[in-house]
């Protein structure tokens, strides 16, 4: 009688600990309810439509991220908080193509990411690489 009291009581423990781990919430699903983020991605372009390789680009607002476009063309900024910013290229070399319209990021409206892209022309600066 005692073996099967024994066996009952471990069965219960064992059936309460999971049910109490099943209730308790997911640490990844507080933080995106607290802190509502989003990603900002795009690809860094010239006029032509063809692609800039490793080059830093902003996204300034209220805070500011920086991320570098890769082998093709693409930036990808994580985490970004609720705002507007504007997206601009870090170098003396290139200038926006067109007129930039503001970005509006709203994860609190369920926006979970954004697609933008950057259009951008050659400024005609040389600089000496000796001298930069």
């Amino acid at each position: 009688m005692r073996y099967v009291a024994k066996l009952t009581l471990i069965a219960l423990l064992v059936f309460a600990h999971s049910a109490n781990a099943q209730r308790e919430p997911d640490p990844s699903k507080i933080l995106n309810a607290e802190f509502r983020v989003c990603v900002v991605e795009g690809f860094v372009m010239d006029e032509g439509y063809a692609v800039i390789v490793g080059l830093d680009v902003e996204l300034a607002g209220e805070r500011t991220y920086r991320a570098r476009s890769d082998m093709k063309g693409r930036f990808q900024f994580d985490n970004v908080v609720e705002g507007v910013y504007e997206l601009r290229a870090v170098s003396p070399l290139w200038k926006k193509a067109h007129k930039m319209r503001r970005l509006k990021v709203e994860p609190s409206r369920g926006q979970k990411e954004q697609h933008i892209d950057l259009i951008l022309r050659p400024t005609g600066e040389v600089i000496d690489p000796q001298h930069p």
